[in-house]
């Protein structure tokens, strides 16, 4: 991946961060790229952004709720809790290149928060109803995946 100057560089970097796992690389690399301010373009980059965003949570939380169903072990269970706190934190990274002036990356970080905090209040939810032992919800309680760096 090479440090994008056009729209169309940025397009493909964010078509390769969306199928690549995390690394903070491709955070390194867009932090250095650049782009003409355009109100435009910078409004459809961010466009394109949001929805890498979705798609990389959607796809840890449906790992996470996958790894809800049937015999859960604890040891998993704290990994995947693990796995979904780093992809939370990986958007966060995402939404606050510094190619977008501060506005835009305000809106992009307080949507991701919500989407955290919405996620954390579910699963809390969700697991006091289903679990009878208590020890699950114990785990999401204690291992939030709301919390940024």
């Amino acid at each position: 991946m090479n440090i994008p100057t056009t729209y169309i560089e940025w397009i493909k970097c964010f078509e390769y961060v969306k199928d690549h796992p995390r690394n903070e690389m491709y955070i390194d690399i867009l932090n250095k790229g650049i782009l003409d301010y355009d109100e435009n373009l910078i409004s459809k980059l961010a466009n394109e952004l949001s929805s890498v965003i979705t798609y990389r949570l959607s796809g840890a939380l449906n790992t996470f709720t996958e790894s809800l169903k049937g015999t859960i072990e604890y040891n998993s269970l704290s990994l995947e809790i693990i796995s979904l706190r780093k992809e939370f934190n990986y958007a966060f990274q995402l939404g606050n290149i510094k190619v977008f002036p501060d506005n835009v990356k305000e809106g992009l970080i307080d949507l991701i928060k919500k989407n955290a905090d919405n996620m954390q209040k579910a699963l809390e939810e969700n697991t006091k109803m289903s679990d009878r032992s208590g020890t699950i919800n114990s785990m999401i309680k204690n291992n939030p995946i709301n919390v940024f760096k």
